[in-house]
């Protein structure tokens, strides 16, 4: 990880759920950009959570073989529509749109790059000391006005516009329509249900999947023993043949766990269960977090310690 400032400091806008993206708080804060993805590959941020409240709730994708392999074919079927469109290198994209980069869930989708307001319900919030926006030099030609960049703007009073942009965009997927020329533009987000409007990754991962179960054999050693259990299993007649086949058939059949248990977030540290001004040790794939302060103006500090893939 070759970024100097790595302790990221939040502070609240009220006391709904806010959003956290870890790697654009290392790009606003070193002057450097970060990214969800490297070499199409998704990217495991880690590190510790301070919290002045013992009360908060922070809540990270689980880091599961499911929530990678998502993100993996996710990135491939985008570049794949990309070299459709006969855009083949990365050098013929927008600088900081050359990877990936997903919001954490549909509430974070809507608010990307800003608030709704409602007291900091569905918000995305950026590293305390770090300028919003900055002027970009350029000017919009209908009216003359200086263009600013916008790391983050309140939706609620003044959304982005001919001479408000975002610093940070969310990839959108053109997902081509079955049966039909159609294609449908949809937002990329981990997390949630399939959805119409937004393409939650990791739920389309579990539908694209073929769930049928395989069974596999499992080669017994044979060793001298008394004349017990095992012995008697090691070396069975035919009359035990119709007991074998049917205790095959019925046990191991069933996957014990459901893949859609990955479309929810998993807790980073719980209410009431967190002493205020502890270190707690997180794993945030993406480097996404969704965080619920108590209120206004609580602080969340998170130190970096490194990245790596997933």
């Amino acid at each position: 990880m070759s970024y100097s400032h790595t302790r990221l400091v939040y502070t609240s806008i009220g006391a709904g759920t806010q959003y956290i993206d870890l790697t654009k708080g290392l790009a606003l804060i070193n002057g450097k950009n970060c990214s969800q993805f490297k070499k199409d590959k998704p990217i495991l941020v880690h590190g510790t959570i301070r919290l002045e409240d013992a009360g908060h709730n922070v809540k990270a994708a689980k880091n599961t073989w499911i929530v990678r392999n998502a993100c993996v074919k996710a990135a491939a079927a985008w570049r794949r529509t990309l070299r459709s469109a006969g855009i083949r290198r990365k050098g013929q994209l927008n600088t900081y749109a050359r990877d990936c980069r997903f919001a954490f869930n549909e509430n974070h989708a809507k608010t990307y790059g800003g608030s709704l307001g409602g007291g900091g319900t569905k918000s995305e919030i950026i590293p305390d000391e770090v300028k919003e926006y900055y002027m970009s030099g350029e000017y919009e030609g209908g009216t003359g006005t200086e263009i600013g960049v916008y790391a983050q703007l309140d939706l609620s009073a003044s959304a982005f516009s001919a001479t408000k942009k975002r610093a940070f965009t969310q990839t959108t997927f053109a997902v081509p329509q079955s049966g039909s020329t159609d294609v449908l533009d949809k937002p990329a987000v981990l997390l949630g249900a399939l959805d119409t409007t937004y393409s939650n990754v990791v739920a389309e991962y579990i539908d694209s999947r073929i769930n049928d179960a395989q069974i596999e054999d499992t080669d017994l050693d044979q060793s001298p023993s008394n004349d017990n259990d095992f012995v008697m299993m090691l070396a069975p007649g035919e009359e035990v043949a119709d007991d074998v086949l049917d205790n095959v058939d019925d046990e191991g059949k069933w996957r014990p766990y459901t893949l859609e248990t990955s479309t929810d977030p998993s807790q980073v540290i719980t209410p009431d269960c967190n002493v205020a001004g502890q270190d707690t040790y997180f794993e945030a794939p993406l480097g996404l977090l969704s965080w619920a302060p108590s209120g206004a103006s609580k602080q969340i500090v998170i130190d970096i310690t490194h990245m790596s893939e997933m």
